[in-house]
């Protein structure tokens, strides 16, 4: 089973080479990343065409998110989607707890993960001061609530895994 990540980008290009370091570094499950750019200007369109492993769609202007999201999904692969923010950074387990939930029952059709940075239900409150805090953080919080999970009527979009109907 493949999961297609789907991340937009217009500029922010530090933000966005955190985000794809953090999947290389804690994504073991088979996935394909595509990236779709609304005519960014500060290098990044550079970066991705020097990136080997990424899909990417370069748009001329600035198309939106939700086309640009449009985009993505119509060129991608995987037996589900994940849209993910570029300024996202994504910690151990993180994609394969997602695709347990959202497999764990047909009438499931998205998941999203909690955030120190979304609204309200899913943001957690945190106790790291920095980035180089967050690995520990997550991994604790991962092993006290392994196997929880809260049906809510909305989710955010930072992060959100759909099983690919199309």
């Amino acid at each position: 089973m493949k999961t297609s990540i789907i991340i937009l980008t217009h500029n922010k290009l530090e933000m966005t080479k955190r985000c794809l370091e953090s999947i290389y570094k804690h994504t073991p499950e088979n996935i394909e990343l595509i990236v779709v750019d609304n005519a960014s200007n500060d290098g990044t369109v550079e970066y991705l065409k020097e990136q080997q492993d990424i899909k990417v769609i370069f748009n001329n202007e600035n198309a939106g998110f939700p086309k640009g999201c449009n985009q993505g999904a119509a060129i991608a692969a995987g037996d589900n989607i994940l849209f993910l923010n570029n300024d996202t950074v994504v910690t151990e387990k993180w994609l394969g707890n997602m695709l347990r939930v959202l497999n764990s029952s047909d009438k499931i059709g998205m998941v999203g993960p909690v955030s120190n940075y979304c609204s309200y239900p899913q943001q957690v409150s945190v106790t790291y001061q920095g980035l180089d805090e967050l690995e520990d953080f997550a991994r604790e919080y991962v092993q006290t609530h392994e196997g929880q999970t809260i049906p809510y009527p909305r989710l955010v979009g930072f992060c959100l895994l759909v099983k690919k109907v199309f």
